[in-house]
């Protein structure tokens, strides 16, 4: 195993992680505004 393999597992694992996150948070807000909206038109 050379120094870089070493290195990119866990920063993979946490970019990962932080990806999934701002996903999360992204998929929220859109639906977020999505319910605002359909709240005003009613």
């Amino acid at each position: 195993m050379t120094q870089p393999e070493l290195l990119l597992t866990p920063d993979m694992d946490a970019r990962n992680i932080l990806a999934r996150m701002c996903q999360e948070t992204l998929n929220r807000k859109t639906r977020n505004r999505r319910e605002a909206q359909r709240r005003r038109r009613a």
